[in-house]
This record gives structure tokens, C-alpha cells and sequence, in this order.
């Protein structure tokens, strides 16, 4: 897997060396986690590392994978495009997922490393679509979301292990058609 670039970030191939920045700048930030379903809270290195060992496995399809996203060489967050079965309902579609730190919050950094991640998946990948899951609450995602093309097409309700409770999701999709075409090369 190769990294990305995009006007101010650089999506790099997670790999075990980014351990200790994902811990300090994601993991151990509440304001991180509570919109995630995945990490434990309070978090554990442990895991942690078992985590990013299995996400930094590269896969047979070049379209999916797990980037860093830096910014002037300081890692700011991550963006996922994963294999499909992440939706109970729909469990044929791959998903998207990102997050940055707090201080990297409000500054377009994650429509940008997200459109980098989607248009390496869509050039990469026989996948038509995307799809992508967001706490009904989180407002700031669900612009994110929308102005990358995304539309709602649904719900679910995830268990959040960092909230200790389900929480309703939106869920969102995104064909590659509408990609590129709100996202001309």
C-alpha cells in the first residue's frame, strides 16, 4: 500500500511505528473515542497494539487500507476504508471511517484525507460504493460526510465500547459515480 498525498496532508500506510502518536492523540482523547464504537475506554495499550498490528496487514484488495494522516510530518488522525461487513444490513459494502486529534478539529483536514482515501479506493478497488456509519449526534461527521457526496440511506444501532451503551447511527452511502462527480481530478 502506498501513501497518499493531498494538498496539506500525507496519508501513510499505519504501521506499528505510529503506535505511540495513535495512543496519544487518539486513543486517550475522550473527545476522540466517544465517536467511535471500537476502542475500549479507558483505553488499553494492550489492545492498542493488537489493533494496529492487524490493521496495518495489507490486503489482496489495493483499494482497502489503513492510513496515517499527517500533516508537516505530525500525525493529526487516521482514515480506514475497510472490506465489507462492517453493516448488519448490509453487509456487502466496504466502509469508511476516520478521526482526527481535538486540535486538528474545524480545519477541513478530515474532508481532505477522507477524499484522498475514497479516490484511492474508488481507482483501486471494483467497488461501486461506499458506505460509512455516524452517531446520530455527531453533527460535525455527518457535514464531513455530506460534503464529500455521502447520503443517508438508513440506521443502525451499534454497541459503543468508549459510551458503554448502543447508540443510534446513520448510516450513508456514496456511489462512485456522485464521488466523482462533486470531486472532479
Amino acid at each position: 500500500m502506498l501513501a497518499l498525498e493531498s494538498a496539506r496532508l500525507a496519508l501513510r500506510p499505519l504501521i506499528a511505528d505510529h503506535l505511540q502518536d495513535l495512543w496519544d492523540k487518539g486513543l486517550t482523547q475522550y473527545d476522540v473515542v466517544k465517536w467511535l464504537t471500537g476502542p475500549s475506554w479507558p483505553a488499553d495499550w494492550q489492545t492498542a497494539q493488537e489493533n494496529i498490528n492487524v490493521k496495518s496487514t495489507t490486503t489482496a484488495d489495493p483499494g482497502f487500507g489503513s492510513f496515517s494522516i499527517f500533516l508537516n510530518n505530525e500525525m493529526i488522525g487516521g482514515v480506514d476504508v475497510t472490506a465489507p461487513g462492517d453493516l448488519k444490513d448490509n453487509p456487502e459494502w466496504p466502509t469508511l471511517g476516520y478521526w482526527l486529534t481535538p486540535a486538528a478539529h474545524g480545519q477541513g483536514y478530515a474532508s481532505e484525507a477522507a477524499r484522498a482515501a475514497i479516490g484511492h479506493f474508488f481507482a483501486h478497488s471494483s467497488f461501486d460504493v461506499l458506505a460509512a456509519r455516524v452517531f446520530k449526534d455527531n453533527t460535525a461527521s455527518q457535514r464531513v460526510l455530506a460534503k464529500l457526496g455521502f447520503q443517508q440511506v438508513g440506521e443502525c444501532v451499534r454497541f459503543s465500547k468508549p459510551l458503554n451503551e448502543h447508540v443510534e447511527n446513520h448510516v450513508l452511502l456514496l456511489p462512485k459515480h456522485r464521488f466523482h462527480a462533486s470531486n472532479p481530478l
